[in-house]
């Protein structure tokens, strides 16, 4: 790190860089063989509730999240998919999704995802661009996978999904896999882990190449600098986006009770936050900005809230100061991920 710091900005006039003025946080080696799951997997909790399905109640316990990884992760290597091959994920936010991420990751293949709300064309496209050898799709999206030409994993089996020729397996049934039958994988922290495509917000949308000690760098960061107190979360941001990724893997990695909606509505946001007594939100901008200008806010009791996350693009100093003057011992915090960045 440059000597000659400006300590109010970090700015390095000598290199032109802007560096932390947080100490550096403790890495593993990177000459160490290790996979993301492997390391979100290491840190040791007693959290028994990892995931809520926020509209049905449905929760997923550590214990079954550790078991459904390795059995699908089994049960991948037995349909044929190999290290650096690409797997496309097309789901809105459900508990299944963490799951799918750490299983693909473990047997060294690739994760692009993709928003649900693209058109075939758009999935042609990506598909086309990042070449994965398989799809995991909900039934109501499967279409946009085969459009592609890709075989597709179903997260369930329903109607009309009735040939079995149109999908070469389901989760639940990947989930029975025998777990002894899991390969071993060399996996280096170099290796890349996802493919994950920016929003195109300034020209196309561009597929980031990350790799495992990029995911487990900001994984690291998020424990070790965040408050030791474990985490009753609302993620409402979408885990196809990088933000989304990050906030998932590293709430398990850290114990957290994770409580996912799959569609957004404020009201219904508000709502679960009063239900849950959820002490964390993580938001994008525009739903910042909704907290503090909805009249909707006062009719529910956030009490519970102690840290707001947000990502996805900068929040302006007036929307902060106005947070701050409703909700006053509110902690706020900006996320913002460098996936191409080689730690």
């Amino acid at each position: 790190m440059a000597s000659d710091l400006v300590p109010s900005s970090g700015y390095s006039i000598a290199t032109g860089t802007y560096y932390s003025k947080r100490d550096p946080i403790t890495l593993p080696p990177p000459h160490r063989h290790l996979d993301l799951t492997t390391y979100v997997f290491s840190h040791q909790h007693n959290t028994e509730t990892a995931f809520i399905d926020a509209q049905s109640g449905a929760q997923l316990s550590y214990r079954t999240l550790r078991h459904n990884v390795r059995a699908l992760a089994t049960g991948l290597q037995r349909l044929g998919i190999r290290k650096r091959d690409v797997v496309l994920v097309i789901l809105p936010n459900t508990i299944d999704v963490p799951c799918i991420y750490l299983a693909i990751v473990s047997i060294g293949a690739i994760i692009t995802t993709a928003n649900p709300l693209n058109t075939e064309a758009e999935i042609r496209k990506q598909v086309a661009d990042s070449n994965p050898v398989l799809a995991f799709a909900a039934p109501e999206l499967a279409h946009k996978a085969r459009a592609a030409q890709l075989p597709v994993i179903l997260t369930q089996k329903t109607s009309p999904i009735a040939n079995d020729s149109e999908y070469v397996a389901t989760l639940n049934e990947l989930f029975q896999s025998n777990v002894d039958d899991f390969r071993s994988i060399d996996i280096q922290q170099e290796d890349t882990a996802t493919l994950l495509y920016s929003s195109g917000t300034t020209g196309k949308n561009k597929g980031v190449v990350s790799t495992h000690r990029n995911h487990i760098a900001m994984v690291t960061g998020f424990i070790q600098r965040s408050d030791p107190e474990k985490d009753i979360a609302l993620c409402i941001v979408p885990l196809f986006h990088v933000y989304g990724f990050f906030y998932a893997v590293s709430a398990i990695a850290k114990g957290s009770t994770l409580i996912l909606m799959a569609k957004f509505e404020f009201a219904q946001m508000l709502a679960n936050v009063e239900r849950y007594r959820m002490n964390t939100l993580a938001i994008a901008p525009p739903i910042f900005v909704a907290l503090t200008k909805s009249p909707l806010v006062a009719k529910y009791d956030l009490s519970s809230l102690k840290r707001i996350s947000c990502g996805g693009a900068s929040l302006g100093k007036e929307s902060i100061d106005e947070l701050i003057a409703l909700f006053p011992d509110m902690e706020i915090s900006q996320v913002t991920q460098f996936q191409s960045l080689y730690v």
